[in-house]
């Protein structure tokens, strides 16, 4: 099968059917990062946006089939395809706005008591940027650990949270050790990274508070990696029930747009327009808000893609489905971007539900991502 750059080369400007924009000279920024890591000189990032079919949604188990949904979603699988295609990465990170109830979406995160859980509000947010902002303890004098434990060998944690007023202290330890760091998180409102080292291995990362006030500590990202392999790093930041506005603008001064500005991903992917349909934004504010999105980003480092099946037969049927693929594909278009229709390669929601994709038989979510992954991955692998 050709992959990226070699098919957009074979088809010239006549982009194969579900594609617009394919191929490397339309991700500048991230092919020559990419071009690094397979030279094993750098690493690189990669942040993928959306709602809950992002999250992984659909694939998990549970009433709302998201019980440890992740591991079978788009993010988790698209690094298995990049090293399926030669190219070392994983998904070895968890951000704050793709867990969902305890036990969660992401099977390898834990809470040490009820205490534990996630939140999201008018000041507090994360990259999901909607309902489950970030990992919160906020009951006085609980320092019991927020765990998690990736599933590959890394010797380099990163810890990214939130600095505002009133806050506490938390610290870092690897499978209940010693304390590898301890980090105020009072002061000015900002986004902040701690980075420490630990032994090469597979370890349970605990963070736990240590002061007894009331104020509670706010978790947006842990990343982990080994640092002597060069590697592409693949984020979830899907939200359940996230709007292009909620990504854009919504929780601003700890929102996505103020997350991505501070990590600096070398590619985002922005799979959106499902609950735009269903919540009926008006097309002018979708596009606005896409393109602060991509303004962001900026060129040469963002994919953006169409939503996934969704039943928006309450809200006008397959053409108001479409329309917000449209939108979606403009706004790529005038940024000289890529587009992945999704929309083309899954078919109407009916077709999809009948052949059984769609979880439970009824909803908005799928029950199975290989597809999408692989029709993502011929953007993403140039």
């Amino acid at each position: 099968m050709l992959i990226g750059g070699a098919r957009a080369a074979l088809f010239g400007q006549r982009w194969p059917k579900g594609y617009t924009n394919l191929g490397g000279r339309f991700l500048s920024g991230w092919a020559a990062k990419l071009a690094q890591v397979k030279a094993g000189t750098a690493n690189a990032s990669v942040i993928c946006l959306g709602g809950s079919t992002m999250r992984g949604v659909g694939v998990g188990t549970g009433a709302a089939f998201d019980q440890g949904g992740d591991e079978l979603a788009t993010p988790k699988l698209l690094a298995d395809v990049l090293v399926a295609n030669g190219i070392p990465a994983i998904h070895n990170g968890v951000c704050g706005g793709s867990l969902g109830p305890t036990p969660g979406t992401d099977s390898r995160v834990t809470y040490g008591s009820a205490n534990w859980g996630t939140i999201g509000n008018a000041s507090l947010g994360s990259i999901g940027g909607v309902g489950n902002g970030c990992f919160s303890c906020q009951t006085a004098g609980d320092t019991t650990a927020l765990g998690f434990a990736p599933v590959a060998a890394f010797d380099t944690i990163s810890t990214r949270w939130l600095r505002n007023t009133s806050r506490d202290t938390f610290t870092i330890d690897v499978d209940g050790g010693a304390a590898l760091a301890s980090v105020p998180t009072a002061g000015t409102s900002s986004f902040q990274t701690t980075q420490v080292s630990c032994a090469l291995g597979t370890h349970t990362i605990n963070i736990k508070r240590t002061d007894t006030t009331t104020g509670g500590i706010h978790i947006a990202v842990i990343e982990t990696w080994n640092s002597a392999i060069k590697t592409v790093r693949v984020l979830n930041a899907g939200a359940s029930s996230a709007t292009i506005s909620n990504i854009a603008t919504g929780n601003a001064a700890f929102g996505p747009m103020a997350a991505i500005t501070a990590m600096a991903p070398d590619l985002v992917i922005c799979a959106v327009g499902g609950n735009d349909c269903l919540n009926g934004t008006p097309e002018g504010s979708y596009k606005t808000d896409l393109q602060t999105v991509c303004t962001t980003v900026g060129a040469g480092k963002i994919i953006l893609a169409s939503h996934t099946p969704i039943d928006a037969s309450g809200v006008g049927g397959e053409a108001a489905r479409q329309a917000y693929t449209k939108y979606t594909r403009d706004i790529a278009v005038a940024n000289n971007a890529p587009f992945v229709d999704l929309t083309y390669l899954q078919g109407t929601y009916a077709a999809t539900q009948a052949a059984g994709l769609i979880a439970g038989g009824s909803g908005n979510h799928m029950n199975d991502y290989h597809s999408i992954t692989n029709f993502l991955a011929e953007a993403v692998i140039v």
